[in-house]
């Protein structure tokens, strides 16, 4: 008897850990290409950049980000090629080494990010944020933002 207690116990134990290791469905984060306010936009040729998260802005430390490339007349999706960020601070006149965004392809022509800017020394600190690509026709484009990181 006093075994099958221990075990229930043990079991007891076990199950409970497991099921607060688990989230929930509603813990999933939203989707932030269609959630995320925009923090800055920049039109090149016949294509529109939108850089957007949840908050509109972005902090020190960790953030997800999502960039959209849309045609500028239609707002249709524009498929683009080879994507990348690179987040470089601003000391002064000084640039410091960029910070390379982790980018994943969530469909055509949107793309969602992280990138872990630390801990900020200067409040607010200015940041260019580069953003690199490929059209389909093998064109290389490049678009620089600068930002405001709080």
């Amino acid at each position: 008897m006093r075994n099958l207690t221990v075990c229930r116990v043990a079991f007891g134990i076990l199950s409970s850990t497991m099921f607060l290791g688990a989230q929930s469905l509603d813990d999933t984060p939203p989707d932030i290409c269609v959630v995320g306010k925009p923090i800055a936009s920049k039109r090149t040729k016949d294509v529109a950049i939108l850089l957007m998260n949840e908050h509109g802005t972005f902090t020190g430390g960790d953030n997800r980000f999502c960039v959209e490339f849309r045609k500028a007349e239609a707002g249709a999706p524009v498929e683009v090629r080879s994507v990348s960020l690179e987040f470089s601070q601003l000391v002064g006149r000084i640039q410091e080494r960029p910070v390379v965004a982790q980018l994943t392809e969530k469909s055509v022509g949107k793309y969602v990010g992280r990138v872990n800017l630390g801990r900020q020394y200067y409040k607010p600190a200015a940041y260019y944020v580069v953003i690199h690509y490929l059209d389909l026709a093998g064109e290389k484009g490049k678009v620089r933002v600068l930002l405001s990181v709080k």
